[in-house]
């Protein structure tokens, strides 16, 4: 049936409604969907930009850390050091025996007025001296700009640069009656060299940076602020992107990740500033070893010995299995030794008014560079002895070693060593009480690790395989005549047993050792220091080995480190010893 004219015109319009309807509904939809696409580009703007402001540090990190370690290296050093040079200042020394001789007449007429005043105002005549010194107004004159320059660049050094005479000669000036203060400062400046060498000290200084002003230093602090603000930057973004389309973990674990990163920044820069963390105690220890021990150790646990060997490790092991280092006082009072050794190296050794061409100040002033403890063998009457030091430099070490070991642990006492106190304190030997035998080891122990552990800080050419050789020579002088060694089974106080033992070995026994052995030689320095106690008293054997001026000490072990500090590399050693 058809439909009539009124009919179609309803069906017509219900049709266009309809159409309109949905062509608002599509419309409707497709602006949702472009409203859910801008806010999807919106939320994924924001993680990527926090994503960029976390890529932006770690790139500029990746940078810096190439750039301090450039700031930081030797050349660097080399470089920096040679830039400025004190040449054109008015009145500077150019001359070893100008510097030489202003040097030793200062230290000379300092000890002559002291001597004569009786000490009782040895300041006062320490300032007069100073006053009337040869170049008294040249020092004074650029005082200043030598004192900056020194100590700002405690570790040029370490590059085999040395300073300039006018340096050397205020510095000889300050500290020649600073004996107690020597040893804090050397820390001080060893711990400066450290951060100068092992850290970005170059390049961030923190709050320190208007202090010591340098374009390194804002440039560093340039990039440490950007890096840490854009830190900042990067958490607030992620906060308001759109976390909620992500795994939850991956949430979490990103939130851990960038706090960690802003918390590491912000802990850095704090560690820094603050007075109490950059001001760590610099170690204050002497390191120790001694054969013997090595042996007694080796006797006492052999399964560890055994276990290195199938490890393939036993070298490794040996290194770092050493003695328990010295307490602090042992430090400080090496360095006193040391101290007093230089000053009496000037006072009585280097001459500045002889007419000898070989004794002239230049001469004396070399000749006491490269001693190893002639001088001390000649001042005490002891020129037999100074066979022990034309051997090699490491043989002669390790000679000098074993004879002290051998004097420290034979040793039966005497009135000046109050045996029984030692007991008391548990010493192993009469000899422990005594302070001056006590210094002598600790200082011989030292040798004999930097001969074996760090060859390196020794004069060129130091063998550590020769401390494996004087081991393996004791170690075959204790064999029985079956082939075995002596019991294993060692008390604590093994040291002193097997020094007996080879002591009795090496004395009363015939054909055990061959002319060419460590042990060999260092038996007859001990024979000769063994009769010069029979016939001076034993103090006078101690006395070869010791300071006699000031504060007791091992003058042999002193002068043979003195020399093999001023012949090895500069910046393998820590001290300045070109005096």
């Amino acid at each position: 049936m058809g439909r009539g004219p009124r009919g179609r015109l309803g069906y017509v319009k219900g049709r266009r409604k309809r159409e309109g309807k949905e062509r608002r509904q599509s419309k409707l939809r497709r602006e949702e969907a472009n409203r859910l696409r801008v806010l999807q580009i919106v939320v994924r703007r924001q993680e990527i930009q926090a994503a960029i402001l976390i890529f932006i540090p770690g790139v500029v990190k990746c940078v810096e850390k190439p750039w301090a370690l450039k700031n930081a290296s030797i050349n660097s050093l080399v470089r920096s050091a040679g830039s400025k040079k004190n040449v054109d200042i008015i009145g500077s020394i150019n001359w070893v025996r100008e510097y030489v001789e202003a040097a030793a007449r200062y230290i000379q007429r300092d000890g002559d007025n002291a001597d004569e005043r009786g000490g009782s105002d040895q300041p006062n005549a320490r300032q007069e001296i100073a006053t009337s010194s040869p170049k008294s107004e040249s020092s004074s004159t650029c005082s200043g700009d030598l004192e900056d320059e020194i100590d700002d660049k405690p570790y040029i050094l370490f590059v085999d640069v040395a300073y300039t005479f006018d340096e050397r000669l205020k510095s000889l000036k300050d500290m020649a009656h600073k004996q107690d203060e020597a040893h804090s400062l050397i820390k001080k400046e060893l711990s400066r060299a450290f951060d100068r060498l092992y850290t970005k000290h170059q390049v961030y200084r923190g709050t320190k940076i208007f202090k010591d002003w340098s374009w390194r230093c804002w440039c560093g602090t340039l990039i440490r602020s950007v890096t840490l603000h854009l830190s900042f930057a990067a958490v607030p973004l992620f906060h308001k992107s759109h976390r909620e389309a992500y795994d939850g973990t991956d949430v979490k674990v990103t939130y851990a990740w960038l706090c960690c990163t802003v918390a590491l920044d912000v802990i850095v820069g704090i560690w820094i500033d603050l007075t109490f963390f950059s001001s760590l105690p610099w170690p204050d220890q002497v390191s120790q070893y001694n054969p013997i021990g090595y042996l007694a150790r080796n006797k006492r646990h052999p399964w560890v010995r055994k276990a290195a060997s199938f490890l393939v490790c036993r070298d490794y092991l040996d290194q770092l299995w050493c003695m328990e280092p010295c307490e602090s006082s042992s430090s400080s009072g090496v360095t006193k030794l040391v101290h007093a050794h230089i000053v009496d190296g000037w006072r009585r050794y280097i001459k500045v008014d002889d007419d000898d061409e070989t004794n002239t100040a230049t001469a004396t002033y070399r000749r006491f560079n490269n001693t190893r403890g002639q001088w001390t063998l000649e001042r005490e009457d002891c020129d037999h002895m100074a066979w022990s030091l034309e051997r090699q430099f490491d043989e002669t070490v390790l000679i000098w070693h074993l004879a002290t070991d051998f004097c420290f642990y034979n040793s039966d006492g005497s009135p000046g060593h109050k045996y029984g106190a030692a007991a008391a304190a548990g010493a192993v030997c009469a000899a422990a009480c005594h302070e001056t035998a006590r210094r002598c080891r600790e200082m011989s122990n030292y040798m004999a690790n930097l001969l074996f552990v760090n060859p390196d800080m020794l004069m060129a050419g130091a063998r550590r395989g020769l401390f494996r050789a004087a081991y393996g020579e004791l170690e075959e002088l204790l064999k029985n005549d079956d082939g075995k060694t002596t019991n294993d089974n060692l008390p604590l106080d093994g040291c002193r047993e097997l020094t007996k033992k080879i002591i009795q070995l090496t004395t009363h026994t015939e054909g055990q050792l061959s002319d060419g052995d460590i042990v060999f030689f260092a038996s007859m320095l001990f024979e000769q220091l063994t009769r010069l106690a029979d016939d001076k008293g034993e103090e006078q054997m101690w006395k070869i080995l010791q300071r006699t001026e000031q504060k007791k000490g091992n003058e042999m072990h002193i002068t043979v480190g003195a020399s093999s500090s001023s012949t090895s590399p500069a910046r393998e050693t820590t001290g300045d010893n070109n005096m």
